[in-house]
């Protein structure tokens, strides 16, 4: 009799196992869904596939994505520089477009892509601010219109002087060479 319950148990174990190791050996992915310039700032939406769940990997991977993506030269063209972070879902993908339908439905009242739609999904704000007090700014799990008064739980500002030794730092540490 014992052995029919713990047959089950047995291949359930296995299957999170092996689903466990599938995740981590597949790689993250950042996919571009919006990027906005002026001559003032450059803003960029990225999905990420394979996000990790844990808070501290997505803060290390997220800010070695930025430091190994924005060339020195992009930083110093523009005074500001956000991006913003969603995980993948099944309606935040990288094909994802606002102000176009979603596939599959997802919702019969209003089945129009919105970001205002997935507050939920967002992994990650990062943010250069490069006159006057320059800052490097990141909060993990951010969003503004549902955290409220928590908003700044997961965050960071390091302020530097001088961008050109600060960046080689950064990506020093973050082995991005």
């Amino acid at each position: 009799m014992k052995k029919i319950y713990l047959t089950p148990i047995f291949i359930i174990v296995i299957t999170i196992i092996i689903y466990h190791q599938y995740r981590i050996r597949t790689p993250v992915k950042f996919y571009p869904i919006l990027t906005q310039t002026d001559s003032l700032g450059k803003y960029e939406v990225f999905v990420v596939h394979n996000a990790p769940c844990d808070t501290q990997k997505i803060k290390e991977i997220i800010i070695k994505f930025d430091f190994n993506t924005l060339p020195l030269d992009t930083l110093k063209k523009y005074k500001t520089i956000e991006r913003l972070f969603y995980r993948e879902t099944k309606y935040m993908t990288k094909n994802f477009k606002e102000g176009k339908e979603y596939h599959p439905t997802f919702s019969t009242w209003d089945n129009i892509q919105d970001f205002n739609n997935h507050t939920k999904d967002v992994l990650m704000r990062t943010f250069f601010y490069l006159t006057g007090r320059k800052s490097y700014s990141t909060w993990v799990n951010w969003d503004w219109f549902e955290k409220g008064e928590f908003q700044y739980i997961n965050w960071n500002e390091e302020y530097f002087s001088n961008l050109d030794s600060f960046y080689k730092e950064k990506k020093k540490l973050y082995n991005t060479y």
